[in-house]
């Protein structure tokens, strides 16, 4: 078992190194299970003060159809968030994408 990372908690290691006994218990000693985790880039969180909008006031900021935006916020072309399967924009990051003149 190799760890990559500068700092693993030690309660994931923990249960690494069970799923491994788990592992080699079922398939034997010559296997073991290998644990990927993986550092993605993420936009700023949501923030309380952040006014959020919906897709519907997103594609009426942008002068779009929702259909067009919702397919933009899946593409990751509008940054947005899912919450609860709705997806939501923050409207300070939508103000350097509004054409001018369309600023609500």
């Amino acid at each position: 078992m190799s760890w990559c990372a500068s700092h693993i908690d030690p309660a994931f290691q923990q249960l690494t190194e069970r799923l491994n006994e788990l592992v080699r218990a079922r398939l034997g000693p010559a296997w073991s299970a290998r644990v990927v985790i993986e550092q993605t880039p993420v936009e700023q969180p949501f923030q309380s003060g952040d006014d959020i909008l919906s897709v519907a006031q997103t594609a009426e900021m942008l002068g779009k159809a929702p259909s067009t935006v919702r397919t933009l916020m899946q593409t990751d072309e509008i940054p947005a968030g899912k919450i609860g399967g709705t997806w939501y924009a923050r409207r300070s990051v939508l103000l350097g994408l509004v054409p001018a003149g369309r600023e609500k």
